[in-house]
């Protein structure tokens, strides 16, 4: 079968075998440090790319956001001067003895197809 070998030959194998492992077990936990560094720079990195993203999505959404006011607001100045000239080219007829004033629109000047832009049910409407 095989050659018997001396306690002294058993004894160094068994210290070569013992080595051996304590260099694998050293190579292991190197690689476990390296793991656990890696781990910590990936993190590390997804956190500022996360917090830039972030920033770049916030900012963007801060911009429609300027943009959807500034649209607004033009809009909201084209639908009070529109009101206000429709206003002054009412006549006001002022009855003294009866107590009442009546405000004559000329014709088309405003049209009753076109909705309010409020709710026409006041329960509707927001409380203020």
């Amino acid at each position: 079968m095989g050659k018997t070998l001396t306690p002294e030959q058993e004894a160094e194998q068994l210290r070569a075998i013992i080595r051996e492992a304590h260099e694998v077990l050293g190579d292991l936990r190197r690689t476990i440090k390296e793991a656990s560094t890696l781990v910590t720079r990936m993190i590390s990195g997804f956190e500022q790319l996360h917090a830039r993203e972030m920033a770049q999505l916030s900012n963007h959404l801060q911009a429609e956001a300027n943009r959807a006011a500034a649209q607004l607001e033009e809009e909201v100045q084209t639908a009070q001067q529109y009101i206000l000239k429709r206003l002054t080219a009412a006549d006001l007829t002022l009855d003294l003895h009866e107590g009442v004033a009546v405000l004559h629109f000329p014709a088309g000047m405003f049209d009753d197809q076109i909705p309010a832009p409020y709710p026409a049910d006041p329960s509707e409407r927001t409380p203020r």
